[in-house]
């Protein structure tokens, strides 16, 4: 019988994968899976564990753990959310759930460099148990207390003292016809007539006017007054077009 011999143990060695490859998926912490591979060379393979294991990461992500408060996610999805449901809904897609008093101590898993906060797991456990799940009425709502821009503000006050003294306001093209040798040209214009950005918004106004009611049979009322709010567009006389 020939004789037997058995395979020569080898000596492993690990270091991390390189950061080119942990870019193309995200941020995470090699430390966890190198141990995995390690035990698995040792148990399978017959392999020799070397210490210590080479670490070529230059910046290594610390574990991040979040609280979450159950009655949250409720409140921000508008539905009620059993604690035991939540727990299982995270701990399906790697996150490490423990409870900790009132609240959930999740640790994030190396690979969601985007879960950072509580309003992100809460929108992960409204992704995992489906959005066909949450009633899609309109539900009440606290109207917002931010104030609009100043300008905002302006231009909404000149259009409603405008209205209330007759003007009707047009909604004309930014485009029109070259107005000068400010005028800004777009590479890609449907028309020749609309190839430059305005630059003022009287001429635009005037040429709404002119082919106001044509091919529609309509007459324009002489007397109409029309207005128009809206931005202009201008370069320096020496600078390039782009």
């Amino acid at each position: 019988m020939p004789n037997r011999r058995s395979a020569p143990r080898r000596r492993t060695s690990c270091s991390s994968a390189p950061t080119s490859s942990r870019r193309a998926f995200g941020a995470r912490d090699g430390r966890s899976e190198c141990r995995a591979n390690r035990a698995i060379i040792v148990a399978v393979a017959g392999g020799e564990q070397r210490e210590p294991v080479l670490d070529l990461w230059p910046e290594p992500q610390q574990e991040r753990t979040i609280f979450l408060r159950p009655d949250r996610v409720s409140r921000l999805l508008g539905t009620a959310i059993e604690r035991s449901e939540t727990e299982q809904l995270l701990s399906a897609v790697g996150f490490f759930v423990a409870p900790k008093e009132a609240r959930l101590a999740v640790q994030v898993p190396g690979w969601r460099p985007d879960v950072t906060r509580e309003v992100d797991l809460v929108e992960e456990v409204a992704r995992l148990k489906g959005y066909d799940a949450f009633p899609d009425e309109l539900r009440p709502y606290r109207p917002g207390t931010v104030p609009d821009a100043p300008e905002e503000q302006t231009r909404a006050r000149v259009r409603d003292r405008l209205v209330r003294a007759g003007f009707l306001e047009a909604r004309t093209l930014s485009l029109g016809p070259p107005d000068g040798p400010e005028t800004v040209a777009i590479r890609n214009p449907l028309s020749a007539e609309e190839a430059h950005l305005r630059r003022r918004l009287l001429p635009g106004l005037i040429r709404s006017r002119a082919r106001g009611g044509a091919g529609s049979g309509e007459r324009v009322p002489p007397r109409r007054m029309d207005f128009r709010c809206g931005s202009t567009h201008g370069r320096p006389a020496s600078a390039p077009l782009v």
